[in-house]
């Protein structure tokens, strides 16, 4: 097991567009040859194996990490796997992969700029939605701009996320 803290990454695409691609019904009308051409790309738990090239893989359901590490995903998982109500065991994975400590869990399935803690570059603010994870990190890793496929959730505050 090859854990790197997620600090190692903040700002690596400073300047740069990030994609975050989930899998929202929209994602079906997408030109996937689009991500060909892009530098940056998040997907959130399984999108990864729908996207070709290099991702970031990020989810915090370990059950389908191992598989992503196995095909060349950069992984990225919390320290501890999401449960529906309640956290699992630590992460046990084969080879490299990232991995981020758990900020407070006051968000629910909406992103709250406010609730967003920069001070702390080693943690993402977990909730039900892996999504909210995904913008978090694009934030982490410098995005100058956070363009999102297949992400047909609402997040409030959305277009004042601070990147």
């Amino acid at each position: 097991m090859s854990a790197t803290n997620i600090a190692a990454l903040a700002g690596r695409y400073s300047g740069m567009p990030v994609y975050v691609i989930a899998s929202g019904a929209s994602l079906d009308y997408i030109d996937h040859r689009l991500f060909a051409a892009c530098d940056v790309i998040i997907t959130v738990n399984e999108t990864w194996m729908h996207v070709e090239g290099p991702v970031y893989a990020l989810m915090h359901h370990h059950e389908r990490a191992q598989e992503a590490i196995d095909a060349g995903c950069r992984v990225v998982v919390s320290e501890r796997d999401w449960g529906s109500t309640r956290w699992g065991q630590p992460a046990n994975l084969r080879g490299d992969y990232f991995s981020y400590r758990t900020g407070d869990n006051n968000m629910a399935c909406q992103i709250d700029v406010e609730a967003l803690d920069r001070s702390e570059p080693d943690a993402l603010v977990v909730s039900p939605c892996t999504t909210s994870e995904a913008l978090q990190f694009a934030a982490h890793l410098g995005a100058s701009v956070i363009l999102c496929c297949g992400v047909d959730g609402s997040y409030a505050g959305l277009a004042l996320l601070p990147v």
